[in-house]
C-alpha cells in the first residue's frame, strides 16, 4: 500500500512539473527490476523527480532504494546510479 501511496505522489509531482492537465501513471508496478516499461516497474520510496533539457524524468529513491533512476521518452526504466543499499564505496 506503501508503495502504491509513493507512486500516486511521483505522479502527482511529475504531472505539475510538466503542466499536464491530466494525472498520467509514468511508473510504478510489481516488477522489481530495472530495464523494463517504467509503468511496470516498483519503486522503492520515490523522493523526488526531475527533467532534464531532453525530457528524460529522474527519479531518487530514498532510505530502502538508494538509487536514482532514469525514464527515457520511450518510457524504459532504467538505473543511472546507486547501489540499491546505504553506504559509499571508493
Amino acid at each position: 500500500m506503501r508503495n502504491h501511496l509513493c507512486v500516486l505522489l511521483c505522479t502527482l509531482l511529475t504531472a505539475v512539473a510538466i503542466g499536464s492537465e491530466r494525472i498520467a501513471l509514468v511508473a510504478g508496478g510489481d516488477r522489481d527490476t530495472v530495464g523494463v516499461p517504467a509503468t511496470e516497474a516498483r519503486l522503492r520510496e520515490p523522493f523526488g523527480t526531475g527533467f532534464d533539457r531532453t525530457g528524460n524524468l529522474f527519479i531518487v529513491e530514498m532510505v530502502s532504494g538508494n538509487r536514482l533512476l532514469k525514464v527515457d521518452a520511450a518510457g524504459l526504466l532504467t538505473h543511472v546510479a546507486g547501489c540499491g543499499s546505504a553506504g559509499f564505496s571508493g
